[in-house]
């Protein structure tokens, strides 16, 4: 039984420590040096440098995708036209303005370094247990505009209270071999019901084990 749940957690594991790990490293506290340290504890010296890349390179796809999202938003925006109420001198202020900052982000290039080879480069803070991340982030978000998008979605995942067995059983109980055909948004409504109502009324049928049923034939109607 242990070795087939230490299957399960790999597989698991595979499929979720990247996000896990991105979550971690924008964490201004740890960054990869958490990673550095506890990787080589937990796969050994060879293993570690094997995920430690795999880790970067997540990071790194993460990062382009948002990054020429926001480029793209940006550029959007800079192609909204003016109001004709404003007069010609704060017109002309204005893109005096706007060309001063498009010349100092195109010859501020920083050697070709990303907002994430910035962060990591740069010394983690000192420890703090009260840390409030999101107001840091919230704090730096001019600083790191993309990272800071990135760190409000990844961030915002909340961590499962629901134990991992349980959640499984449930599902096993409700799509079955008699009943496998039930659509992905009634097999949701089915669980999360269960949740919010066994969470909701303590000793209830729900909570007691009792399956919410659902009508198949009205199902396959589409109702």
């Amino acid at each position: 039984m242990a070795s087939s749940m230490v299957t399960k957690f790999d597989k698991y594991w595979e499929d979720s420590y990247g996000v896990m790990s991105m979550a971690t490293i924008l964490d201004p506290r740890f960054k990869m040096k958490i990673l550095e340290y506890f990787f080589p504890l937990i796969y050994g010296d060879d293993k570690a440098k094997v995920h430690l890349l795999n880790v970067k390179t997540i990071c790194e796809g993460i990062y382009q995708q948002y990054d020429s999202r926001c480029v793209s938003q940006t550029s959007n925006d800079d192609s909204v036209p003016t109001s004709s109420t404003q007069n010609a001198t704060s017109s002309v202020e204005t893109e005096s303005l706007d060309a001063f900052f498009s010349w100092n982000s195109s010859s501020s290039v920083f050697c070709g370094k990303t907002e994430l080879k910035l962060y990591l480069e740069e010394k983690t803070l000192p420890k703090s247990h009260d840390f409030d991340i999101l107001g840091w982030w919230k704090l730096n978000a001019i600083k790191y505009p993309t990272l800071s998008v990135i760190a409000r979605d990844i961030l915002a995942i909340p961590i499962s209270t629901v134990a991992s067995e349980s959640s499984f059983s449930t599902s096993g109980r409700i799509v079955g071999p008699h009943r496998s055909k039930l659509l992905p948004k009634t097999i949701e409504a089915i669980i999360c019901t269960q949740n919010w109502l066994s969470g909701g009324k303590k000793g209830s049928l729900v909570d007691g084990g009792d399956d919410l049923n659902v009508d198949e034939d009205e199902e396959k109607d589409g109702k």
